[in-house]
């Protein structure tokens, strides 16, 4: 990904330098996303990272934290 969007270093950098685990790239390369053990940690690190992004002039689109359906958690399948 580096390769071909060298631009996204210095979110990679930024996201390290948070301490951020388990952070990816979208399939289509649009977007970053992170897995969180629960809710509070990811708030937590969200606000973190949008106030760093901004100290660095970086620019956050959306920023948003979700939760799995309680189906997705019971290992249900959940069908569209």
């Amino acid at each position: 990904a580096l390769r071909t969007a060298p631009e996204l270093a210095s979110w990679f950098a930024l996201l390290e330098g948070l301490g951020l685990e388990h952070i990816r790239l979208a399939g289509s390369g649009s977007s970053l996303f992170g897995l969180f053990d629960d809710e509070q940690s990811a708030s937590s690190a969200l606000g973190s990272l949008t106030s760093a992004a901004r100290d660095a002039g970086l620019g956050v689109r959306l920023a948003t934290v979700t939760r799995r359906s309680r189906a997705a958690l019971s290992g249900a399948e959940v069908l569209r």
